[in-house]
């Protein structure tokens, strides 16, 4: 009489053979898993590995077609703990399909262990194929981003730009750029033009034109954080060119919208209230303005000898989408800028509401009540202060 454990070897052995000749049957399978599953526990309570083996092999497939990604994990980790897998390629091809059904289900701080054990092997391995450590790379430093943790992502990003650059492989070297560019974004704006400007010229040279309107886009929005609007306004038009060109229809809308915002402040001007005691700041904020492709109505630019004073005023107040009150101790006395305040207000109260007041505080004074609930922008410490805070406010708008 067979003892208890040749009787579940038996058992093992025929499941076995039942899971080989049935592995492209699903629907086999499906009805013979119980005992699969039976069998497969009693390989683990035995340490028979081999049989283990034998039987992960035969089920991996069904296993991933009918989504048992639990079962998947549990079989193939069970191989790898128990470093059944000798073979370095299929060591690596098991924790790359892990790790991959571990991203699916979610469980991210596993993938990521995984695909930093498999860039380890690869970096082992002497025929080890650069695009394959890119794609770990890649997946690396999308967990790490993931997990918020930038200074990491940069540093794996870094070396698979490292190794795009080695082996000239230029597709993944736009990409690495690319991804570069956006982490410095809100870090380092210089460091972020650098790879924007990188990554661009690559894209071009390659004609990696789908990348390009990325690229273009991001360097827009780079462009909008140095208050660079007719730069922006550029890049925006090219990128919009390329997605109609190439019949992308989704991407083409997404940049007609930030074109339609961008248009809305670069065909309506900025007008300027203030008096004219106040003129030698005033002349220094317009040229700043302008300088950044913004359009500023300034009554010394606009009104020439012989034109009506009150009408190009009110028209200017009507064709502007921001009016600017320049509040001093000048000001707050005058009647024309008390005049153009409520002109604006009565505008923005409108059903367009098609202005918005920014009051510039330059020097102490009385607020005037009808602004005291909006914020200002202040340039009594520093001029430089204040025109940042300004100009922040004007390109979050857009």
């Amino acid at each position: 009489m067979p003892s208890l454990r040749e009787a579940k070897l038996r058992y093992i052995k025929y499941c076995l053979q039942l899971a080989q000749h049935s592995r492209t049957d699903l629907e086999v399978v499906d009805v013979e898993f119980g005992q699969i599953e039976h069998a497969v526990k009693y390989c683990i309570e035995l340490e028979a590995w081999e049989l283990l083996t034998s039987f992960t092999d035969a089920m991996n497939d069904y296993l991933i077609r009918r989504a048992r990604w639990d079962d998947y994990i549990k079989f193939n980790t069970l191989l790898l703990a128990h470093h059944l897998i000798d073979d370095s390629p299929e060591k690596m091809m098991r924790i790359k399909q892990v790790g991959e059904l571990e991203e699916i289900r979610g469980n991210y701080k596993e993938a990521l262990s995984l695909n930093k054990v498999l860039f380890q092997l690869y970096e082992q391995d002497e025929k080890a194929n650069a695009y394959s450590m890119i794609e770990v790379l890649k997946q690396i430093s999308k967990f790490t981003r993931i997990f918020g943790d930038y200074d990491e992502t940069i540093r794996w990003l870094e070396k698979g730009l490292e190794l795009a650059e080695r082996y000239r492989i230029y597709k993944d070297r736009v990409d690495f750029l690319f991804d570069l560019a956006v982490l410095y974004k809100t870090r380092d704006v210089n460091r972020a033009q650098e790879y924007w400007s990188l990554s661009l010229e690559t894209a071009r040279m390659i004609g990696y034109r789908s990348k390009e309107i990325d690229i273009l886009i991001l360097g827009a929005s780079l462009y909008l954080i140095q208050n660079n609007i007719d730069g922006a306004l550029r890049l925006y038009q090219a990128a919009f060119k390329y997605a109609q060109d190439m019949g992308d229809t989704f991407r083409a809308e997404t940049i007609r919208e930030e074109l339609t915002r961008l248009g809305n402040i670069m065909k309506r001007n900025i007008f300027i209230s203030y008096n004219h005691q106040d003129r030698d700041f005033v002349e220094r904020l317009a040229n700043d303005l302008r300088s950044t492709g913004l359009p500023v109505w300034w009554d010394q630019w606009e009104i020439k000898v012989g034109d009506s004073i009150i009408q190009k005023v009110s028209d200017g107040i009507s064709d502007s989408a921001y009016l600017l009150a320049v509040l001093s101790p000048h000001s707050i006395r005058s009647q024309w800028v008390q005049r153009e305040i409520s002109s604006a207000l009565m505008n923005q109260l409108s059903i367009e509401k098609n202005i918005v007041i920014l009051p510039l505080l330059i020097a102490d004074c009385e607020i005037p009540v009808l602004l005291r609930e909006i914020k200002w922008a202040d340039f009594r410490k520093t001029y430089e202060i204040g025109l940042k805070s300004l100009l922040e406010v004007l390109a979050s708008n857009i």
